[in-house]
């Protein structure tokens, strides 16, 4: 793999192995570092690593979406997750 530094092939190996040790796709969920997304999207174009192409794509949709209709679906969501977490903390 040339011209990938140790830390972007770190990366890719480190997902590789992890998706071995996991049984569901949900504990795969959560919100990864930008440099992770960036180097699975950039790599598994270079090396043809379709699922980790296809992963970082489908984050970014998740987080960015095309329609406005999606975005404040989105925004009204994470609100709701948000103000559910401050009613959580007044009670205790």
């Amino acid at each position: 793999m040339t011209g990938a530094s140790a830390a972007e092939l770190d990366t890719v190996y480190a997902d590789n192995f992890y998706r071995f040790a996991v049984e569901t796709d949900e504990e795969l969920e959560g919100h990864p570092e930008f440099a992770s997304i960036a180097t699975k999207l950039r790599l598994g174009k270079k090396y043809d690593i379709e699922y980790q192409h296809k992963e970082a794509l489908k984050y970014l949709q998740s987080q960015f979406p095309s329609t406005l209709e999606k975005y404040e679906e989105i925004m009204r969501d994470n609100f709701d997750a948000f103000r559910y977490s401050i009613e959580l903390d007044r009670c205790h």
